[in-house]
């Protein structure tokens, strides 16, 4: 029992550590913006090849394979905003393998990845982590994509904000921030969706068309742009699902959902689902299903909405009368 709470006591000082070292990142962001600091890109490019064969490497001792329907498209004379769906620890892996281009990463995870393989690649490769629970940090943080982009560099970025592990939304809802920086870069987004399918122990990628965003300051065709890229990302993705075919209802195990929850916490044990929960986006004017739960539970019954609270054979036979 002592080793226990000394260990754990050990883990709580080490985390302390990183969110000090976190602080402390951030704030170089901020220095980085202020001084406009040159972002060492050259360099990067040139080990990208190395980076590109340790992928390779390392998905095939892990015994995964990869499909792919369609493979992105190469840019050589505009910086690339790669748009990425989310379902797990592995994604930003599988598709820059599939790259061939150098992107920059933007990743919302520098205190579990600190010190780990994951982080060390990340670092090499070209990474800003963000914290989205910071506003001000946010903002930096897409000022730096910009600057990047700026300097003629690629971004991979991951809409949703977090892992989908949604049993029926295709695609999370997704701020205005990737097409935001295009608009200002004059960069072009090409989205890409991902799928995993643990049981064969493999991943399909679908690449879409490249989307055109217009240098202007316009909020409407922000969002239209940005809705205009969550429906490629779904379509994507959906394709994927035809392809791998259709399945009975009856076939699929009942708890074959939580099994799929199980996978993906496994991959990455120390990133909470609170987090995943936390991190994910909620426009303003949608309302989620706790909500409306909520507010029936908190209802008064009257004449006007008791129909409510019927079971569905009782309201059947009222609407009859």
């Amino acid at each position: 029992m002592y080793c226990t709470e000394e260990r754990q006591e050990k883990m709580d000082e080490l985390e302390v550590e990183k969110k000090k070292e976190f602080e402390k990142y951030k704030q170089g962001k901020k220095r980085c913006l202020i001084k406009n600091s040159y972002i060492p890109m050259k360099l990067r490019k040139i080990i990208h090849p190395l980076l590109h064969a340790m992928l390779l490497v390392s998905r095939k001792s892990r015994g995964y394979k990869i499909e792919i329907i369609n493979k992105p498209r190469v840019v050589s004379n505009r910086p690339v905003i790669y748009a990425v769906s989310h379902i797990g620890k592995l994604d930003f892996e599988i598709v820059s393998e599939i790259i061939t281009q150098q992107s920059f990463v933007l990743a919302a995870d520098f205190i579990h990845t600190k010190g780990t393989f994951s982080g060390f690649f990340l670092w090499m490769n070209g990474v800003v982590y963000i914290d989205v629970l910071d506003k001000e940090d946010r903002k930096n943080s897409r000022n730096i994509m910009v600057k990047i982009a700026k300097q003629g560099g690629n971004i991979m970025i991951f809409p949703e904000g977090t892992w989908n592990l949604s049993p029926n939304e295709i695609v999370y809802d997704i701020q205005l921030g990737t097409v935001d920086i295009a608009m200002e870069t004059g960069a072009v987004i090409l989205p890409v969706s991902v799928e995993q399918y643990e049981e064969e122990k493999k991943f399909v990628v679908n690449a879409g068309d490249i989307i055109e965003v217009k240098q202007r300051d316009d909020r409407e065709y922000k969002i239209k742009k940005t809705q205009e890229l969550r429906d490629a990302m779904a379509t994507l993705k959906y394709e994927i699902w035809e392809r791998e075919g259709i399945v009975e209802r009856n076939t699929i195990k009942i708890n074959h959902w939580e099994n799929f929850i199980l996978h993906r916490g496994k991959e990455w044990s120390k990133y909470a689902f609170r987090e995943q929960i936390d991190n994910c986006y909620i426009p303003r004017e949608k309302t989620e299903y706790w909500e409306v739960i909520r507010d029936i539970k908190n209802m008064k019954i009257r004449e006007v909405n008791k129909f409510l609270f019927m079971q569905k054979d009782d309201f059947l036979a009222k609407q009859k009368e």
